[in-house]
């Protein structure tokens, strides 16, 4: 019972060790910037979508443009020809134009500022990334390096651990790591 008693006294100190590693502040600060990287990531996967559909407007713009050119360079090269009955309604048609025209040039606009904001975006988290990963292997190291200089005093718990183990009723030591599982 003994050597019980002084196997669950190395056990407590190593897991105390142990678990003051895993809270260490530095350990925390590496799985939160692990954390900002992976939401960058995601953010960057966002505004890739929403430059991939801010290109697709754009070019079906675009392409709206090419065909109200053409249609004007049609009608232009009908103006002579026009009556003076139909006249009425070749000007309502370049009405259309004009005001269709002038729908795409803002939606253009709308679209440029659009752009400006996803680019502007992009770098801002660019930016941040940069800073966050460079953090975390900051953290990274600092916690392995705690984690390394308390190896050696965990490895001597171990150590006088397994040799008090071989001394120890196997049913009592069974008893105790069940214990020991469900209340640490």
């Amino acid at each position: 019972m003994q050597k019980l008693k002084e196997y669950q006294k190395l056990d407590m100190e190593k897991r105390r060790i142990e678990q003051e590693i895993l809270d260490s502040s530095d350990r925390k600060n590496a799985k939160e910037m692990q954390n900002k990287l992976k939401e960058y990531q995601a953010n960057i996967f966002d505004l890739e979508k929403k430059a991939d559909n801010v290109t697709h407007r754009y070019e079906e713009l675009v392409k709206a443009l090419d065909k109200f050119a053409k249609d004007i360079k049609v009608e232009a090269g009908n103006v002579g020809q026009v009556k003076e009955e139909s006249l009425d309604n070749e000007v309502n048609s370049i009405k259309r134009v004009k005001d269709s025209l002038i729908k795409i040039e803002k939606e253009i606009a709308a679209l440029q500022k659009v752009a400006t904001q996803i680019t502007n975006d992009n770098a801002f988290i660019m930016k941040n990334a940069v800073i966050a990963n460079k953090n975390l292997a900051v953290y990274k190291e600092r916690y392995n390096a705690t984690k390394q200089s308390h190896e050696p005093e965990i490895n001597e718990l171990a150590s006088k651990m397994a040799k008090l183990e071989g001394g120890i009723d196997k049913t009592l030591f069974a008893k105790y790591k069940v214990i020991r599982e469900t209340k640490p």
